[in-house]
């Protein structure tokens, strides 16, 4: 049955490659073939007839190329002659065919059939089998391992990829948009990194086309091929075993909170590590302090560096994710506005997400009535619940106003930003914050104001948050808050 499918739609088969020597696949074919495909060359070479089709082959970590037939026995093939050697039956499930082999590089085989969605293991000494897990997709032809991970050639095109210890994982890749139907899947390419990574091809008809990993796509390479018949499987020695490269580690995520130690160190990353590499940090600057982070200026926030070894094909990457956070977010004291004022609440920790007492879930709230205004904050250093209660005065009969821009340029026009007023104070405390929530000035002189400086130099341009505080001399019982934002010019 599979072989009268095969022969009506057309064959396809998925490859992968590398760019340098020795890129050659073994190619079973529907009149019992068995041919060696030099990729290079876009060429094909017949070894030898095994007397019996076989739907796909797959080479073992020890090199021994085997086949299940199209009579579902597992057999044994000579890769010089293509002579075989019965190892048993496979026996599938009623009515269905094994037509999916590959070795995995601890010497697994693994299998599936074309009705069923199960991923099988089989005994290369006996040819006996069990079920490790369903994928949810029936094969079309073939298995392959793709720089550690396990693909399928499903039907109808797609390409499928499974995690073996958990095939109800599987996830679909995309589909394949070829002319054809693509049957299987097999890996080729050298052990030697130098000589580029494997690639993964699909055989149509007589042409080769890349396929990306990635969405399924595939493009056009080899026409041609010269390939007598329907192809049924292929296999390569790579399939089995793993390219030599550099180990950077596994990728991890550090957490940090209240940072208060002067440098982290980012070592030793988990998994096998190369010693030699370089270790780059925010915007791919090299670290200085080699594996050290100084943390003490870290705002909250998500920092990512890079440990990288190994040269070009070679190389490798491990990434450590640094998240920064603070338990307890800065909140304001219950306040008194003045009367039509607003007054926008801001949290400034990107790792954070916000619940407010109104469902809203941004990182600011603008007031602008009597009340009590709660939030919900969840940063990675924990949760809280925090609120502030606003009311509102006439603010007696003293008008009191604030600029919402000012330019320090020396012109004496707009050089300082401070309350202008005709008030009588007992209590006044300027204090300007910046977007990070540090009080990068303040004053409790009315006549003070800021002129655009912190530590002694110029502050840059952008917009600050203010808070006022006072009393006035009217009733100095009643305290006064304002709270806004500025905008400074240069």
């Amino acid at each position: 049955m599979k072989s009268f499918v095969r022969f009506f739609l057309g064959s396809w088969l998925l490859l992968v490659l590398g760019p340098a020597q020795a890129q050659q696949a073994y190619v079973s074919m529907s009149n019992g073939d068995l041919v060696l495909l030099d990729v290079n060359q876009c060429t094909s070479q017949i070894i030898g007839n095994s007397g019996i089709p076989m739907f796909d082959i797959a080479i073992s970590p020890g090199g021994t190329l085997y086949g299940n037939g199209a009579n579902n026995i597992l057999y044994r093939i000579n890769r010089q002659t293509a002579a075989i050697t019965q190892v048993g039956p496979l026996n599938p499930p009623p009515g269905d065919d094994f037509n999916s082999l590959v070795f995995s590089d601890n010497g697994t085989l693994y299998a599936a059939t074309a009705n069923t969605t199960n991923l099988y293991v089989v005994d290369t000494t006996n040819a006996t089998n069990r079920t490790v897990g369903n994928v949810g997709y029936q094969a079309a032809g073939d298995l392959t391992f793709f720089e550690g991970n396990l693909y399928l050639a499903a039907r109808n095109n797609n390409l499928v990829r499974i995690e073996p210890g958990n095939a109800n994982q599987s996830q679909l890749v995309g589909r394949m948009n070829a002319n054809s139907n693509i049957f299987g899947v097999v890996t080729i390419g050298t052990l030697d990194c130098r000589d580029g990574r494997p690639r993964m091809y699909a055989l149509g008809g007589n042409e080769l086309y890349e396929v990306s990993t990635t969405n399924a796509s595939v493009t056009r390479r080899c026409t041609n091929l010269r390939l007598n018949g329907t192809i049924y499987g292929a296999a390569s020695v790579l399939e089995a075993s793993t390219q030599i490269r550099a180990q950077a580690g596994r990728d991890t995520t550090l957490t940090l909170c209240n940072p208060t130690t002067a440098l982290l160190h980012l070592d030793p990353l988990p998994g096998p590590k190369d010693a030699g590499g370089t270790w780059q940090g925010v915007n791919n600057a090299p670290l200085t302090n080699t594996t050290y982070v100084p943390t003490t200026a870290l705002a909250a926030g998500t920092y990512r560096y890079h440990y990288r070894v190994g040269d070009g094909n070679c190389a490798d990457t491990a990434t450590v994710t640094l998240n920064v956070g603070v338990p307890d977010p800065t909140w304001p004291a219950d306040t008194v506005l003045c009367t039509n004022q607003r007054w926008s609440i801001r949290l400034n920790d990107p790792t954070a997400s916000y619940v407010w007492q109104d469902g809203s879930t941004g990182p600011s709230y603008t007031v602008a009535s009597a009340g009590t205004y709660t939030v919900s904050i969840r940063t990675v250093c924990g949760s809280t619940t925090s609120s502030v209660r606003v009311s509102y005065d006439d603010c007696g009969t003293c008008p009191l106003f604030l600029p919402d821009a000012f330019s320090p340029n020396g012109d004496a026009h707009n050089d300082v930003f401070r309350a202008v007023h005709d008030c009588q104070f007992t209590e006044f405390s300027l204090q300007i914050y910046n977007r990070w929530g540090e009080v990068i000035f303040q004053s409790s002189d009315p006549a003070v104001g800021w002129a655009g400086s912190y530590l002694g130099n110029p502050a840059p341009p952008g917009t600050y948050t203010y808070r006022l505080r006072y009393r006035l001399a009217y009733d100095s019982s009643v305290p006064y808050a304002r709270a806004g934002s500025v905008l400074l010019l240069r």
